[in-house]
């Protein structure tokens, strides 16, 4: 009975020493048991049998795909513009014609795969190139690429491209916004302007683009002696500070620095400068006027009608009964006439409204201040009043006269 008793002991520490060693062994290697990988535990146990001998496996009956040099190229960084191209190398190990075929990429407008052929002979091995062009500065990208196969294992090959892009010369951040602010406000902000071409990019000079505004601005840029991490990777680094001076005219800000260079790719650069001047003198919005940019919408303007619109511009606050407005001037001048009408109270006397006609009269001559992608090139509508922290209100007027 003992002898048996000691046997049974022996058996379990065995089994348990056994089971520690396996687990030991095949700790790392327990993705190829997992759920869908059972069909290649045959595969890797007589590759690795073959390999050992120094032979190899014989063909896979059918076709199989193998992309000899990896589904995944890193590009590392490029320039915006500047891009690359990878070969996936494609080999038919089957024994018999492998077909494949684009499926397309994740970015149809960035990543494109070149097929010389669409078929792969047994023992065959293809080069398959990716190409990558990037559109935007993108701080990391990872794209893919699609090949269809008649693979029944692999009937997608997802190819993946990845890298950074930089940009040769950059400002960060992009643009300066400054939100909602006084007429009264001071303000100091900063931007970087980073370079990685080299010693010979400099700084040639700056200039504000509004000019009318330019007084309410002080720039100053100059060579960054300290840097941190990140722009210790660029070859030159210059500090952009902005400082924002009292008297901006109610509305929104519209400014830009542009810094001239010697990159002939970068030669003018500009960063801009937006932000809403608030106060107790405001426009209401309405179904032409914008109040968060101020602007006035009047469209295409027949010349032989003319265009109109009425705007209920309030005064609010302990000084709203005392303030008093006038039109100072507009833009274009014998365009655009700005009228002012008689004041009134609302909310039980808690807000004065004085009606605000803008109008472009019939018979004006052909001009177009649309504006586009620049808004310093509409129309304007200045209001003067005697508010001590709103001098000024601007109204920008977007229209063109045929």
């Amino acid at each position: 009975m003992r002898t048996l008793l000691m046997l049974s002991i022996c058996t379990c520490v065995g089994v348990s020493i056994g089971g520690v060693r396996a687990w030991r062994e095949f700790a790392d290697a327990r993705e190829s048991f997992e759920a869908g990988a059972g069909e290649n535990i045959r595969e890797i146990v007589l590759s690795s049998s073959a390999k050992a001998e120094g032979k190899s496996l014989p063909p896979e009956e059918g076709v199989k795909v193998l992309v000899v040099n990896g589904e995944t190229h890193d590009f590392g960084s490029t320039g915006r513009g500047g891009g690359g191209q990878h070969q996936f190398l494609f080999k038919n190990e089957g024994t018999k014609t492998l077909k494949i075929e684009s499926g397309g990429t994740s970015c149809s407008a960035c990543t494109v795969s070149d097929l010389p052929k669409k078929t792969i002979e047994p023992g065959e091995t293809l080069p398959i190139t990716v190409k990558y062009k990037p559109s935007t500065p993108d701080p990391e990208f990872r794209k893919e690429a699609y090949i269809l196969t008649n693979d029944p294992k692999r009937p997608t090959v997802v190819l993946v491209v990845m890298g950074r892009v930089v940009e040769p010369v950059r400002i960060d951040p992009p643009s300066l916004t400054v939100g909602n602010i006084t007429s009264t406000s001071e303000l100091v902000l900063e931007a970087r302007l980073i370079s990685n071409l080299g010693g010979d990019f400099e700084v040639t000079g700056f200039e504000l683009t509004n000019k009318e505004l330019a007084k309410q601005f002080e720039v100053s840029v100059e060579p960054s002696d300290t840097m941190d991490a990140e722009a210790t990777k660029a070859r030159r680094t210059y500090r952009i500070q902005v400082k924002v001076k009292p008297g901006l005219p109610l509305g929104s800000l519209l400014q830009s620095v542009r810094i001239n260079t010697t990159d002939s790719a970068n030669s003018a650069m500009e960063l801009p400068i937006r932000g809403q001047v608030v106060s107790d003198v405001s426009i209401l919005s309405g179904r032409n006027f914008d109040s968060q940019t101020n602007i006035l919408t009047l469209g295409i303007v027949p010349q032989a009608k003319g265009a109109k619109a009425t705007l209920p511009l309030l005064i609010k606050g302990p000084l709203r009964d005392s303030v008093e407005v006038s039109i100072e001037r507009t833009d274009p001048e014998k365009t655009i006439v700005a009228t002012l009408g008689m004041p009134k109270s609302i909310n039980d006397g808690a807000v004065r409204m004085v009606p605000l006609t803008v109008e472009i009269p019939a018979g004006a001559m052909p001009v177009n201040r649309m504006g586009g992608a620049n808004r310093e090139d509409y129309g304007r509508v200045i209001i003067a009043t005697t508010h001590p922290e709103a001098p000024r209100l601007q109204v920008l007027v977007r229209f063109a006269v045929e």
